[in-house]
């Protein structure tokens, strides 16, 4: 009992002093609130035309006359901010009280990048105006009308630290409507799994998927008769 009320009174102390800092900085009860902060955060004992813009997201933002600056994160946290430029902002107070601020590049350990193609225009570019993307975090985005198999792996045999991995074809997959016309037709279960094939990888499945989903079929179909 004595911890369920310690807990309860250090959440109330929490909501207290959220709401005490949302009174400050947000100048009442936080309704002008952006992402990753808010949007102008008037500042105790300053002029009211003294503000600091605080900005959104994870990246840097104050300008020239304010008295308080967002600093962000010292690194990218997603592929959108592959082109931020991330600091850290260095203030420095003498006797006098005056203040010296410089801004500091943050270090880079690996930058993100993003490419898109058809993984083999991409990868025959992988020796040449590609190469950096070796030692960098790496969002590909595929355009093949037909989906290639092992993408992922054979990105990675080239460039190790791909994470992301998207698909926007260049043209049209086979649409619904269409789709489900030749799934009416179709009663032979392995073509029904070919259908779905080229459903959803955009091409008919090959020989070799042919095979495979045959396999599955008649294992399955034998399964239940034996059950």
């Amino acid at each position: 009992m004595a911890l369920c009320q310690r807990s309860i009174a250090a959440a109330s102390g929490w909501s207290i002093f959220w709401k005490a800092c949302s009174a400050v900085i947000c100048g009442g009860g936080g309704g002008d609130a952006w992402a990753g902060g808010c949007a102008r955060a008037a500042m105790v004992g300053a002029s009211a035309s003294r503000t600091a813009a605080s900005g959104t997201g994870t990246g840097a933002a104050g300008g020239g006359g304010t008295v308080a600056r967002y600093s962000g994160s010292p690194l990218a946290f997603s592929f959108s901010e592959k082109d931020h430029v991330k600091s850290v902002t260095l203030a420095e107070i003498d006797a006098a009280g005056q203040v010296r601020t410089t801004l500091l590049p943050a270090p880079v350990p690996r930058p993100l990048r993003e490419v898109r193609g058809t993984l083999d225009s991409l990868l025959a570019r992988a020796e040449s105006d590609l190469a950096g993307l070796a030692g960098a975090w790496v969002k590909v985005v595929l355009t093949d009308t037909v989906r290639p198999s092992a993408p992922m792996e054979r990105l990675r045999e080239r460039w190790p630290h791909t994470l992301v991995l998207d698909f926007a074809p260049e043209g049209s997959l086979t649409g619904t409507g269409a789709d489900l016309e030749r799934l009416a037709a179709a009663s032979d279960p392995v073509e029904i799994c070919c259908l779905f094939v080229d459903f959803t990888s955009g091409g008919p499945a090959g020989d070799a998927q042919r095979a495979v989903l045959r396999g599955a079929v008649e294992a399955a179909q034998h399964a239940e008769s034996a059950a």
